[in-house]
């Protein structure tokens, strides 16, 4: 996996996308010195994506409990969610 900082990312954008579009190495992307994000081949990520929402929902999950826990969040009953929702319970 090549780096570049994201400095050199704006002035090396063409020859990023070249060495993605030829599918010869990811690129991880620094901001200060601190790993930002990765560019990868669309086809790899259209590959991966549903496990990705699946892990983002998970972290999303995990995050919402927590707060709940420390009693930053408000829990809603059964009927509250479907409601704030717009969803019949009959349905």
């Amino acid at each position: 996996m090549l780096t570049y900082s994201s400095k050199e990312a704006r002035q090396h954008w063409r020859q990023i996308l070249d060495t993605i579009l030829g599918r010869q190495q990811d690129i991880l992307i620094e901001r200060n010195g601190k790993p930002t994000a990765v560019i990868i081949p669309v086809e790899d990520y259209e590959n991966i994506r549903e496990a990705l929402e699946e892990y983002r929902d998970g972290l999303e999950a995990e995050s919402l409990y927590t707060a709940w826990k420390e009693g930053r969040e408000e829990s809603l009953t059964i009927a509250e969610a479907m409601e704030e929702l717009g969803l019949d319970q009959e349905e």
